[in-house]
């Protein structure tokens, strides 16, 4: 269980993570091969725009309601992160339950205004592929996963713009969550904040489905 919590998190802060376009002679379709000529990172110069992976017409739907569509084939790639982290549990229905999450936050999110451009995205991928340059644990991870680095980046795009966009929230929820609580010192607004936005997650999902 413990292992599954380690792999959780490193999913939330890379699975959530867009596609990209690497320039040069490295082409989206190369393998997981790749890691081993150490080229995962490799922009070049001339970096290009960075886009995600279009819904083809083929996608078929896992869940609908509520204005929420879950893709099977989101869920499947997401399904795939629990599997990988060996959590317990319906694991399906582990991966459906985070999509209608992360779809019902973000909607507050941009009905709040917060909506993110492809050059916030792109940024948000440069600023992933410094922090994981020299991550063992995530090219592990690509290998389990079954992808090259570059295919999973066009794969999650359109996720890690959605996750900038709830984390802005969430951080403006926090902000006038702290006005309630002026006396409170950083750590125990901290501990009490945890407490608040699982809340707001749970209520988030919850009405949902």
């Amino acid at each position: 269980m413990k292992k599954c919590m380690e792999i959780g998190c490193l999913v939330l802060a890379i699975c959530l993570i867009a596609g990209i376009v690497f320039s040069g002679s490295v082409k989206a379709e190369e393998s997981v091969e790749m890691a081993d000529n150490n080229i995962w990172f490799q922009l070049g110069e001339n970096e290009s725009q960075i886009h995600s992976v279009q819904l083809s017409d083929k996608e078929s739907i896992e869940w609908e309601k509520n204005g929420i569509v879950v893709y099977s084939e989101e869920v499947d790639r997401i399904e795939k992160f629990y599997r990988l982290g060996k959590c317990s549990g319906d694991t399906r229905e582990m991966a459906v339950n985070h999509i209608i999450e992360r779809e019902a936050l973000y909607e507050a999110a941009v009905n709040k205004g917060f909506v993110v451009t492809d050059e916030e995205v792109d940024e948000g991928i440069r600023i992933q592929n410094e922090l994981l340059e020299d991550s063992v644990e995530f090219k592990q991870f690509l290998k389990g996963y079954g992808a090259s680095a570059i295919t999973y980046w066009q794969e999650h795009f359109e996720a890690l713009r959605k996750e900038i966009s709830i984390n802005r929230y969430l951080s403006y929820r926090k902000i006038e969550f702290a006005k309630d609580y002026p006396t409170l010192d950083e750590m125990e607004l901290n501990d009490k904040w945890l407490e608040e936005e699982k809340s707001i997650r749970e209520t988030m999902r919850n009405s949902k489905m």
